[in-house]
């Protein structure tokens, strides 16, 4: 995937709208909705968790696998607000609606240039996803994406542009994962223990926290996995 440089622009938000946008069906400002492969809607505060495969360019990606769908029949000018909350190596890169904007900055966020998304669309692909820095680079990352909305202007040449940001649609987190296969990550699955039910020590006892060297940790999947820390 081709990374273009982002150039943060700075937005005021109107007075007259609330900072969150209402995510409701019934809200006509909040058109915008995500949804997974099958068109199957994907809720307002969703945690996903997606793991690595290799990509035609013969690396490895997580992708969020995520679209949206525009629920009106009107252009919605839109972009996409990242935060990235860890990332053990590699980039996070999002593509949405039109330009790509990539970041290897942990604890950093980004907003991607606004677009116009037509009335009606449906399965507009989000483009998100973890890049890993090699196949081997073992470990994970983890990001919130919002959708956001703008007023849309038009400029002297009779082109469609965006104005200022009137408000937030709905947010889903993701946690991007490239596990290795023998069963022992190089790094943590995530920047705490908030996904683990249990952790015990190589002697069995059971501990409150990951400490250094190997843990075992019990998901609350209840799948088991081998951590190094």
């Amino acid at each position: 995937m081709n990374k273009i440089i982002f150039i943060g622009l700075a937005f005021f938000m109107l007075g007259s709208m609330g900072a969150k946008a209402q995510t409701n069906d019934e809200d006509p400002f909040n058109p915008i909705t995500f949804v997974d492969a099958n068109g199957n809607t994907v809720a307002d505060g969703s945690h996903l968790r997606v793991s690595a495969a290799e990509d035609v360019w013969g690396g490895v990606q997580a992708s969020t696998g995520l679209y949206v769908n525009n629920t009106s029949e009107d252009e919605v000018m839109t972009a996409m607000k990242v935060d990235v909350d860890s990332m053990d190596n590699g980039d996070i890169s999002c593509c949405f609606p039109m330009v790509c904007t990539t970041t290897a900055q942990r604890g950093w966020h980004f907003t991607t240039m606004p677009g116009l998304i037509s009335g009606s669309a449906t399965m507009v692909s989000i483009q998100t996803e973890w890049l890993p820095e090699s196949s081997t680079s073992y470990g994970a990352a983890k990001a919130n994406l919002t959708v956001c909305y703008y007023e849309t202007k038009t400029n002297d040449s009779g082109r469609k542009i965006a104005g200022d940001l009137i408000g937030y649609g709905p947010s889903v987190s993701v946690t991007f994962v490239n596990e290795d296969p023998t069963g022992i990550n190089n790094a943590k699955l995530s920047g705490d223990s908030s996904e683990a039910s249990a952790i015990y020590n190589l002697n069995g006892k059971k501990i409150s926290n990951m400490g250094h060297g190997i843990n075992i940790v019990r998901l609350h999947d209840g799948t088991v996995r081998k951590i190094v820390k």
